[in-house]
Protein backbone atom coordinates (compact mmCIF):
# COMPACT_ATOMS: atom_id res chain seq x y z
CA UNK A 1 0.00 0.00 0.00
CA UNK A 2 1.46 3.46 -0.89
CA UNK A 3 1.35 6.22 1.96
CA UNK A 4 -1.02 8.16 0.30
CA UNK A 5 -3.59 4.97 0.27
CA UNK A 6 -3.03 4.75 4.01
CA UNK A 7 -3.61 8.52 4.41
CA UNK A 8 -6.81 8.82 2.79
CA UNK A 9 -8.08 5.58 3.53
CA UNK A 10 -11.71 6.46 5.49
CA UNK A 11 -10.28 10.02 5.90
CA UNK A 12 -13.49 11.56 4.63
CA UNK A 13 -16.97 10.49 7.28
CA UNK A 14 -20.56 11.15 5.43
CA UNK A 15 -22.61 13.62 6.90
CA UNK A 16 -25.16 14.77 4.63
CA UNK A 17 -28.06 15.10 7.26
CA UNK A 18 -26.13 18.32 8.69
CA UNK A 19 -25.61 21.46 7.31
CA UNK A 20 -24.63 22.83 5.06
CA UNK A 21 -26.18 19.59 3.06
CA UNK A 22 -28.97 18.78 5.02
CA UNK A 23 -30.57 16.02 3.60
CA UNK A 24 -33.27 13.93 4.62
CA UNK A 25 -32.06 10.12 5.68
CA UNK A 26 -33.45 8.50 2.41
CA UNK A 27 -31.05 10.88 0.03
CA UNK A 28 -28.15 11.02 2.63
CA UNK A 29 -28.43 7.07 2.43
CA UNK A 30 -28.35 6.90 -1.39
CA UNK A 31 -25.98 9.54 -2.11
CA UNK A 32 -23.62 7.30 0.70
CA UNK A 33 -24.20 4.03 -1.26
CA UNK A 34 -23.37 5.44 -4.35
CA UNK A 35 -20.26 7.00 -3.06
CA UNK A 36 -19.47 3.74 -1.51
CA UNK A 37 -19.53 2.24 -4.91
CA UNK A 38 -17.76 5.42 -7.15
CA UNK A 39 -13.68 5.36 -7.53
CA UNK A 40 -13.37 7.31 -4.97
CA UNK A 41 -14.94 4.96 -2.26
CA UNK A 42 -11.43 4.03 -0.49
CA UNK A 43 -11.71 7.64 1.17
CA UNK A 44 -15.35 7.58 2.25
CA UNK A 45 -15.63 6.80 6.12
CA UNK A 46 -18.87 6.23 8.66
CA UNK A 47 -22.12 7.83 8.11
CA UNK A 48 -22.67 10.08 10.65
CA UNK A 49 -26.26 9.84 12.18
CA UNK A 50 -27.79 10.92 15.68
CA UNK A 51 -28.30 8.06 17.55
CA UNK A 52 -32.28 9.60 18.02
CA UNK A 53 -32.43 8.97 14.20
CA UNK A 54 -30.58 5.43 14.34
CA UNK A 55 -34.06 3.75 13.68
CA UNK A 56 -34.94 6.10 10.95
CA UNK A 57 -31.61 5.06 9.52
CA UNK A 58 -32.90 1.27 9.19
CA UNK A 59 -35.98 2.08 8.32
CA UNK A 60 -35.32 4.44 5.27
CA UNK A 61 -31.78 2.74 4.04
CA UNK A 62 -33.62 -1.36 4.54
CA UNK A 63 -33.11 -2.13 0.60
CA UNK A 64 -29.73 0.37 0.09
CA UNK A 65 -27.37 -1.54 2.83
CA UNK A 66 -25.40 -4.29 1.41
CA UNK A 67 -26.50 -8.00 1.88
CA UNK A 68 -24.47 -11.31 1.92
CA UNK A 69 -21.70 -12.99 3.84
CA UNK A 70 -19.24 -11.43 2.04
CA UNK A 71 -20.25 -8.43 1.83
CA UNK A 72 -18.55 -5.14 3.33
CA UNK A 73 -20.47 -4.17 6.10
CA UNK A 74 -21.85 0.47 6.15
CA UNK A 75 -19.89 1.28 9.52
CA UNK A 76 -21.61 4.01 11.21
CA UNK A 77 -20.93 6.80 13.73
CA UNK A 78 -23.84 7.66 16.03
CA UNK A 79 -23.95 11.07 18.00
CA UNK A 80 -25.15 10.93 21.30
CA UNK A 81 -25.85 14.18 23.59
CA UNK A 82 -27.51 12.34 26.42
CA UNK A 83 -28.18 9.00 28.14
CA UNK A 84 -24.64 7.50 26.85
CA UNK A 85 -25.95 3.87 29.04
CA UNK A 86 -29.29 3.59 26.95
CA UNK A 87 -27.56 4.83 23.94
CA UNK A 88 -24.97 1.91 24.55
CA UNK A 89 -27.98 -0.74 24.87
CA UNK A 90 -29.31 0.78 21.77
CA UNK A 91 -26.05 0.50 19.93
CA UNK A 92 -25.62 -3.19 20.90
CA UNK A 93 -29.45 -4.09 19.49
CA UNK A 94 -28.85 -2.09 16.27
CA UNK A 95 -25.66 -4.11 15.62
CA UNK A 96 -27.19 -7.66 16.58
CA UNK A 97 -30.00 -6.88 13.76
CA UNK A 98 -27.32 -6.01 11.15
CA UNK A 99 -24.41 -8.18 11.79
CA UNK A 100 -22.76 -9.18 8.91
CA UNK A 101 -24.37 -11.62 6.56
CA UNK A 102 -27.99 -10.47 7.74
CA UNK A 103 -29.80 -11.02 4.62
CA UNK A 104 -33.26 -9.61 6.00
CA UNK A 105 -32.04 -6.02 7.38
CA UNK A 106 -28.84 -5.53 5.20
CA UNK A 107 -25.46 -5.42 6.97
CA UNK A 108 -24.05 -2.57 9.12
CA UNK A 109 -22.78 -1.70 12.56
CA UNK A 110 -21.93 0.98 14.72
CA UNK A 111 -18.00 1.09 16.05
CA UNK A 112 -17.90 5.03 17.02
CA UNK A 113 -19.81 7.25 19.22
CA UNK A 114 -19.38 10.76 19.58
CA UNK A 115 -19.89 12.56 22.80
CA UNK A 116 -20.24 15.91 24.77
CA UNK A 117 -18.22 15.86 27.70
CA UNK A 118 -17.47 19.43 29.40
CA UNK A 119 -14.74 17.87 32.27
CA UNK A 120 -12.39 15.13 32.02
CA UNK A 121 -14.18 13.30 34.96
CA UNK A 122 -17.67 13.47 32.22
CA UNK A 123 -15.14 11.90 29.26
CA UNK A 124 -14.13 8.87 31.84
CA UNK A 125 -18.12 8.15 33.14
CA UNK A 126 -19.43 8.31 29.07
CA UNK A 127 -16.10 5.90 28.57
CA UNK A 128 -17.52 3.12 30.65
CA UNK A 129 -21.03 3.41 29.71
CA UNK A 130 -20.66 2.38 26.30
CA UNK A 131 -20.09 -1.19 25.00
CA UNK A 132 -16.38 -2.00 24.98
CA UNK A 133 -16.03 -2.67 21.42
CA UNK A 134 -17.15 0.95 20.64
CA UNK A 135 -14.56 4.17 19.69
CA UNK A 136 -15.92 6.83 21.67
Amino acid sequence: MKSVDALLTGLVDYAGLFPPASEDMRLALENYAAYLRSSDRKALGRFIVPISRLEELEESGNDLMPRGPKSRPWYLSVLISEDVRAAGGEILKFNRRHSAGSKARGSAVVDVAELKASTAAAIDHQHGDLPPDITA
